[in-house]
């Protein structure tokens, strides 16, 4: 018999729809968002972005079940000051993004389907950045873990 291990694939490609469905569009607070590392995302205000970052398979010793956890990063990225846009304002609007995160997480702690239990794993992490082409981004990582049972 073939193996079926989870892949944490899925798990990523979840959690960034429920993000899009959450943040992305009018009247939300990010312009785009991508469930892969985007090398240049353009120069959008705001922008998110879920990552793979782990994994950890534990077998059940008495049968070939396995506890796995997958570890994602939910990356988000305000610019700091723009055209009509202040840095008072990427502020109100990174600790939005971060909030309205926190909100999907709390929501989907369990998802028919795909985990039986999504939480943070870990305090966020903030700085910011210089890109080519002069745009400097206000960026937070926010660490989340999920758990599958594969059975």
């Amino acid at each position: 018999m073939s193996a079926a291990s989870v892949n944490r694939e899925t798990y990523r490609d979840g959690l960034a729809a429920l993000l899009a469905t959450a943040l992305v569009g009018t009247g939300k607070p990010v312009d785009r968002s991508y469930g892969y590392l985007v090398g240049d995302f353009g120069k959008p205000l705001s922008a998110v972005i879920v990552t793979s970052t782990g994994t950890e398979r534990t077998q059940n010793p008495s049968d070939q079940t396995f506890d796995v956890w997958v570890y994602l990063d939910i990356w988000t990225f305000v610019i700091q000051k723009d055209t009509n846009w202040t840095e008072a304002q990427a502020e109100d609007k990174r600790d939005l993004i971060e909030k309205t995160v926190a909100d999907v997480v709390q929501d989907n702690t369990s998802s028919a389907g795909l985990w039986d239990d999504l939480q943070f794993a870990g305090r966020t992490t903030a700085t910011d950045v210089q890109f080519e082409g002069g745009a400097a981004y206000f960026i937070e990582q926010i660490p989340v873990k999920c758990h599958v049972f594969q059975g």
